[in-house]
């Protein structure tokens, strides 16, 4: 029996624009789900450098604008690992690193929620660490780089816990909203005196028909009002049960909360939402990253006015459209910009435009991913001038992510700087998506197939994932080793080629959602009947088939293929298939 898995699932900041010339904050992100609950969790990927834990980086949450510098954060790599704050001087093409995160209980970890500027201080939170390691507030001089820790989230009744999104300012007042915690277990709306650092819970989200639940992002300012989304609760259940999604608004003078719309999910509506909002006078502009026409997500306004919601788009993914988002929008002048962490004509997502006016939008670029170009960008973008800037958390030249911009007037997308992961540099930077590969996604010709496997490959730089089912197609993300394992869930098979839709690391933290190929033999299950009787393997997919072997414990097997929820494997010379009874894909429990 092996021991029990344990996961930290790192919540994941997308890389929202912070427009400090607008009111609020339209930036946000769409965060991993905290709460352990049976919902799919969305926009998520912790994507590591495959160094060990000391040199692991990755630049996370959204770039905060500063004059000609851009700050970011990543949640891992530094000094002791944690991760960092670093800038990146938009003129010089330079990126350095500016502090190093301690951990508990002195201070926060794994830091993946946007920054917000005040002056000359960076304000922030981690979704982890501090006296009760359950996340924390911080201040950052940019003049003198020294962090301080504010305020130590305790979760309970009376606290929220593993904060999301940024902090809006409202005088000399931050709010926030924390995705755990509270009277209800559901999150919390928070805020936070500067002056005095103390910090009042004024909303606990209560879930059921009537109120969200989970919120996830960061809430926009108009006038006294802040307009948020919560990613589950509301009126429609759906078919889960827990709630398609909300949105609502509070009222900073009476602390009274009021959901305004229930999302009621495809074809018609979005659902689970889990940006932020994007004001363009009283109207707001976001994204859900599932439902509309095509189950892909949509972009959508919100009339503030009216309370009337009104779905604009709806994306159908494939070569010429994007799919699952993984961030919010960003204004520039009358039109909209955003990514895809799917879709594209590179299949590596896709940055798009959004006419207000007409309500078209338009793919700009595609991400390819290889030396050249980065792939799956997730968050939003940061305007500087006519000129955005964002990140990918593949492609470059070492596979680890970039930092790009993008000129508005030219459509020009250009590589300024590739990660190299260590402990000077970040790697994989991300934010998050809900990107499962859906048989439409499936390439004509491919098994279509499903279950969990782990990596197995013996490469110390970890596992290419690739564009497509070949050997010189472009590697858009490497799988880092992880001293327990990697779980990867499979979505089809093309000969010697898996096709996989997500890969989480046991011990790393290591996340990642999307879509690419690896190869079947550096994949692997155990061959272990959780039935009580001996694994069995099979000549055929099918129970009926003869059998050409028993095993009666675990037995190690390369992956070869897979079909439905059968696997294909080779156990020494021996070719055949296990039923889902007889193989775990985890790689450090006995999968009861």
């Amino acid at each position: 029996m092996r021991r029990t898995r344990l996961l930290s699932l790192f919540a994941v900041g997308s890389l929202a624009a912070i427009l400090i010339c607008m009111i609020g904050i339209p930036g946000g992100q769409a965060d991993e789900r905290m709460d352990g609950s049976a919902a799919a969790k969305a926009c998520p990927s912790t994507i590591l450098d495959p160094l060990d834990a000391a040199n692991r980086a990755n630049p996370y949450g959204s770039l905060t604008l500063s004059g000609t510098t851009l700050y970011g954060m990543t949640t891992m790599g530094g000094a002791v690992g944690k991760g960092t704050i670093f800038k990146f001087d938009t003129n010089k093409n330079v990126e350095t690193v500016l502090y190093s995160f301690a951990g508990p209980p002195n201070d926060g970890v794994y830091p993946s929620e946007p920054l917000t500027l005040v002056g000359s201080t960076l304000y922030g939170m981690t979704d982890e660490g501090g006296a009760s390691d359950k996340g924390t507030i911080f201040e950052f001089d940019t003049e003198k780089n020294v962090e301080t820790v504010l305020h130590d989230f305790t979760g309970g009744t009376n606290d929220g816990a593993a904060p999301h999104g940024a902090l809006t300012l409202v005088g000399t007042t931050l709010y926030g909203m924390t995705s755990q915690g509270g009277a209800n277990g559901k999150g919390t709306i928070f805020k936070f005196d500067t002056k005095e650092n103390v910090l009042t819970v004024v909303y606990s989200f209560a879930g059921g028909t009537k109120d969200g639940a989970y919120p996830h992002g960061s809430p926009t300012l108009l006038g006294t009002t802040l307009y948020g989304m919560t990613s589950e609760g509301g009126a429609n259940p759906g078919a889960d049960g827990l709630g398609l999604g909300t949105i609502f608004m509070f009222d900073t003078e009476k602390s009274v909360e009021t959901v305004l719309y229930s999302f009621a999910g495809p074809p018609n509506d979005g659902a689970a939402p889990h940006g932020s909002f994007t004001l363009v006078g009283t109207t707001l502009y976001s994204m859900t990253s599932q439902g509309g026409a095509n189950g892909k997500g949509t972009i959508f306004k919100f009339d503030t006015e009216k309370n009337v919601e009104t779905v604009l788009h709806s994306f159908a993914g494939g070569k010429n459209d994007g799919a699952s988002y993984c961030a919010s929008l960003t204004l520039s002048g009358t039109t909209l910009y955003g990514m895809t962490l799917q879709g594209g004509a590179g299949h590596g997502g896709t940055l798009f435009k959004f006419d207000t006016g007409k309500n078209v939008p338009t793919v700009l670029h595609g991400f390819a991913g290889g030396a050249n170009d980065g792939a799956y960008p997730y968050g939003s973008l940061t305007p500087v001038g006519t000129t955005l800037y964002g990140m990918t958390h593949g492609g470059g030249a070492g596979g680890a992510g970039t930092i790009f911009k993008f000129d508005t007037e030219k459509n020009v997308e250009t590589v300024l700087h590739s990660f190299a992961g260590g402990t000077k540099d970040g790697a994989y930077p991300f934010s998050q998506p809900l990107s499962f590969a859906e048989s439409s996604s499936i390439p004509s010709g491919a098994v279509t197939c499903k279950g969990s496997v782990y990596t197995v490959d013996p490469d110390p730089k970890g596992t290419n994932v690739r564009s497509a089912p070949d050997k010189d197609s472009p590697v858009i993300i490497v799988i880092p080793q992880d001293s327990e394992g990697t779980v990867v869930d499979l979505a089809a098979s093309s000969g010697d080629w898996m096709l996989i839709h997500s890969a989480q690391g046991v011990t790393s933290g290591f996340w990642f959602r999307g879509q690419g190929w690896v190869h079947a033999s550096l994949l692997g299950v155990r061959a272990v009947n959780r039935t009580g009787r001996k694994a069995s393997l099979h000549s055929k997919p099918d129970a009926g088939s003869s059998v050409i072997k028993m095993f009666a414990g675990e037995t190690e097997a390369r992956l070869a293929g897979c079909k439905g929820d059968w696997m294909q494997v080779k156990i020494g010379e021996q070719k055949g298939w296990l039923s889902p009874d007889d193989y775990c894909g985890n790689p450090v429990t006995t999968c009861p």
